[in-house]
């Protein structure tokens, strides 16, 4: 609905935290005025460091997001908003095990599917199935322009079909689009 819930029941840890990480250049000095404790001297140069060249993008969302989802989650919110971040960025060095991928089950959106609906089929016709993709042709450009992922892997063949080797502990597959997107797949057997 495009809401900000603080009730971790409305929006998960990950979803609160996700909503600060992507807020705007030109909203964030504001909102780490309003919605933060850190000093007024702290926000200056935390603005004075976004003009410098050497800026790595999105370091002051990544302020903003840390001090609001540690005060409206505490600190046990914002490591699960971290751990789940991290094991969901595309290419990460995070291990997806099954402890991890059950945390993100709960924090990002996920789908349960058939044994059947997936093993065999290829990554494209999965993603539109899932709603990774609106239609198969979008699935087939999100693998040729190199933003598909599957298990934090990039997909590099639009023909690569989804085996049994691919599951994560014989339950998960992670799907990606994009830095952004994902769907965590639950396989239930047969």
């Amino acid at each position: 609905s495009g809401a900000v819930w603080l009730d971790e029941k409305k929006l998960s840890y990950f979803d609160f935290y996700q909503y600060l990480i992507r807020v705007l250049d030109t909203d964030v000095i504001k909102l780490l005025k309003m919605l933060t404790f850190l000093s007024l001297e702290d926000i200056n140069d935390i603005e004075n460091q976004m003009k410098a060249p050497s800026y790595k993008p999105n370091t002051a969302q990544k302020i903003l997001a840390k001090e609001v989802t540690e005060f409206i989650h505490g600190k046990e919110g914002l490591k699960i908003a971290q751990n789940v971040t991290n094991a969901a960025k595309p290419g990460s060095d995070s291990t997806l095990d099954y402890d991890t991928l059950k945390q993100i089950s709960k924090d990002m959106p996920n789908i349960n599917v058939t044994f059947s609906d997936i093993i065999g089929k290829k990554y494209t016709d999965i993603a539109c199935q899932i709603g990774l993709t609106s239609s198969k042709s979008e699935a087939l450009r999100l693998v040729k322009n190199s933003g598909a992922y599957l298990n934090n892997k990039k997909v590099i063949d639009p023909s690569i079909v989804i085996s049994e080797k691919d599951l994560i502990n014989d339950t998960f597959l992670l799907f990606g689009a994009g830095k952004k997107k994902r769907i965590l797949v639950t396989i239930e057997k047969k």
